[in-house]
């Protein structure tokens, strides 16, 4: 398998259409927040894949691992909570300043999925709201600690079970279970209630590494062998092969599980959301043997290389988008615009550059980055105390000490002396 499996940056990229239309257009696009649970399967297929080219699980495997993960999420990720505090502390009003800076301190240290029970903390409520600059950061906690579990998981397999996908099942289960019968709030929201999303993911890349769909000359003269055994075909007969029908499965599971949501019509969550956690599994394995163009395209790749930079930054535009135009459509769309024009300069300047960097320069941008994010959710008084906010002169509590008082210069010494 290539290094780059173009269909799952395809997948990617459908995933955050869904999600930034969901957010922005949520009459239009009902069921676009399943985007985020696509990214789930995705991410438990890459840990699989990761993890599985790793011979022994030990110190040593966490940390390379650890560093990649690191490598990958936190620089971006700090830049993008920096740039929100900075638009928080000196354009948005001082009324979003309290709830705003609890809430960048909970994303700071990735507990921002961790929610007391509170209605107003229902996700739901949230993106009403549209109050919230950080509401987007809980799923990337989730993902977070899910890569501390990942690796747990897999010595747990290792030492006990030599049947992965009977093991992996079997955590899934248990964490679907979980789902279903706790809290709505903690099934949204705890990582416990996702495992068997990201489980889905590791199944379907252990299903794609078995002998199903392989097509190899090997493959091909043991099939032949064994059908001319049994007597069931001559050798001059076509056989029939599971890649003659892998480009109607991958169209069909595409159909069900991208173009069903983009749907106007609100489809009940925990159906669709089983439903395509599956079907995305599906792809998945399919798209390892049948590249879908509507996967594989260059339009849909591309999308789904900047799907990071434009997730951690399309909610705070929309939000801002909300404060400053609450009315405007068109505000709404050129939101969207703003979004991706951010995500494609972020990812070619900032995030393709960092990406070649060595361990040291990258521990010592995400420290940099990270004690940034720190001081201004800590001390974000010390930082900027919003003097140069435009407030209204109140010309009866000016005296002759103040600086004020030399207004008349600028014409305000009749007001001025009227109030003597």
């Amino acid at each position: 398998m290539s290094e780059k499996r173009l269909d799952i940056q395809g997948l990617r990229g459908w995933a955050i259409i869904l999600v930034v239309l969901f957010h922005f257009f949520p009459s239009y696009f009902p069921n676009g927040y399943i985007g985020v649970d696509m990214f789930f399967v995705i991410s438990g297929f890459l840990m699989a894949m990761i993890l599985g080219k790793v011979e022994q699980l030990n110190v040593k495997s966490f940390c390379i691992f650890y560093y990649r993960r690191a490598k990958r999420i936190l620089p971006l990720y700090y830049l993008a909570i920096g740039g929100i505090l900075i638009a928080l502390l000196s354009i948005l009003p001082l009324t979003f300043r309290s709830s705003n800076i609890d809430s960048a301190r909970e994303a700071i240290i990735f507990i921002s999925n961790v929610k007391k029970a509170d209605p107003n903390l229902e996700y739901k409520k949230m993106l009403e709201n549209a109050g919230d600059l950080f509401t987007h950061t809980w799923s990337l906690c989730v993902e977070l600690q899910w890569y501390f579990l990942v690796p747990l998981l897999c010595v747990i397999q290792r030492s006990t079970i030599k049947w992965e996908k009977t093991f992996f099942a079997a955590v899934a289960c248990c964490s679907l279970v979980y789902y279903f019968t706790t809290d709505d709030m903690t099934s949204f929201y705890s990582v416990f209630s996702r495992i068997w999303q990201f489980c889905s993911g590791i199944i379907a890349h252990l299903l794609h590494t078995t002998n199903r769909f392989e097509t190899t000359e090997a493959a091909q003269r043991r099939e032949k062998k064994s059908l001319l055994d049994t007597g069931i075909f001559r050798e001059e007969e076509k056989k029939p092969s599971w890649e003659n029908i892998l480009p109607h499965v991958s169209s069909f599971v595409f159909l069900l599980s991208v173009v069903g949501p983009f749907v106007p019509v609100k489809i009940p969550e925990d159906a669709l959301r089983t439903c395509v956690t599956g079907f995305s599994a599906i792809l998945i394995i399919v798209g390892e043997k049948h590249q879908n163009i509507l996967l594989s395209n260059q339009a849909i790749v591309y999308i789904g290389d900047i799907s990071y930079a434009l997730y951690l930054f399309h909610w705070p535009v929309y939000v801002m988008t909300k404060f400053f135009a609450p009315q405007a459509s068109f505000a709404l769309v050129l939101g969207v615009l703003v979004s991706i024009l951010l995500a494609v300069a972020t990812h070619h300047c900032f995030e393709k550059f960092y990406l070649r960097w060595p361990p040291f320069a990258i521990l010592i941008l995400t420290s940099a980055l990270s004690a940034s994010c720190a001081l201004l959710a800590l001390q974000p008084h010390n930082v900027y105390d919003g003097n140069f906010r435009v407030e209204p002169v109140d010309y009866k509590k000016i005296n002759p000490n103040d600086a004020a008082w030399n207004m008349s210069e600028c014409g305000q010494c009749e007001d001025i002396a009227a109030l003597k």
